[in-house]
């Protein structure tokens, strides 16, 4: 279990890792609150920003600021029970609570997961380095037959993605856009936006579902049929017959409700779920 000291100053509350210097991390914050300018945003919506652009002493940084102190508290428990039960996901780092004169809110420091790619935009780059072009009007610039690297990685999340379920590991917003792949053989895979995250409890097959159905409507058209069958057969082994089947027909019928979205260099991308079988690229 993750050692965690606390301390309180005029930068405010702090939860940090034991084995951290805390000298890194005051300077962390102070470069923070003098140089916010000089970051980059990865990401900002209601509920949180991502930025990058800082370290903590050689290791670059990702943070995560949350205006609700009480969802930086969850979102800092749930990355830190997940990295200490071996889950990959950002290394942790520390939790800041920021008082009212500084700016409020919860700021927790993460591992920068660079120069791993969030796995759509991944996807559509292998996809168009190593597929031929698609015939389906509509569809991204490249598709099916997927590439063999493509087929490994999706392989290779298939059976992450048992094994997490099957150790009671529930990710509650599993999109393309939250894993980050690395290139290696095999590949390796970072879970982030884990803020709702459950573990520890027996994932049900609702549960599974959801996930799968996730996956699939934010992974690109042009993907094809090989990516999904690919993963599902890593995916369903060990599981029952009779199980495995409904749970995949009920996460097509699920992915159908919606488009499919994910993430491009270019910005979000929605595309439409073909009509037959015989249009999808293979």
């Amino acid at each position: 279990m993750m050692e965690i000291a606390r301390t309180r100053g005029a930068l405010g509350k702090l939860r940090r890792r034991a084995d951290i210097d805390p000298a890194e991390v005051d300077r962390l914050q102070r470069a923070f609150q003098e140089r916010p300018a000089s970051l980059r945003t990865l990401k900002k919506d209601r509920k949180a920003s991502v930025y990058t652009g800082l370290s903590l002493g050689a290791t670059p940084v990702c943070l995560k600021l949350y205006p609700n102190i009480r969802r930086g508290r969850r979102g800092f428990a749930s990355l830190a029970g997940l990295w200490s039960a071996g889950v990959p996901v950002a290394q942790p780092f520390f939790l800041w609570e920021r008082p009212r004169g500084l700016g409020s809110g919860a700021i927790v420091a993460m591992e920068d997961l660079a120069p791993r790619r969030e796995l759509d935009r991944w996807l559509c780059a292998k996809l168009a380095e190593e597929s031929r072009p698609s015939r389906l009007a509509g569809a991204s610039r490249a598709a099916g037959p997927a590439g063999p690297t493509i087929l490994r990685a999706a392989a290779a999340l298939g059976a992450l993605l048992r094994r997490l379920h099957d150790d009671g590991v529930y990710l509650d917003d599993l999109k393309t856009c939250n894993i980050f792949i690395d290139d290696r053989e095999p590949p390796g895979f970072r879970f982030v936006d884990v803020d709702n995250a459950r573990r520890g409890r027996p994932v049900t097959a609702r549960r599974r579902i959801k996930n799968l159905a996730q996956l699939n409507r934010s992974t690109p058209l042009a993907a094809g049929l090989s990516v999904r069958r690919a993963f599902w057969a890593a995916y369903a082994l060990g599981l029952a017959p009779k199980d495995a089947r409904r749970i995949r027909r009920a996460a097509g019928y699920f992915s159908a409700e919606r488009p499919i979205v994910y993430v491009t260099s270019s910005g979000d991308r929605t595309e439409a779920w073909p009509r037959t079988a015989w249009e999808w690229p293979r």
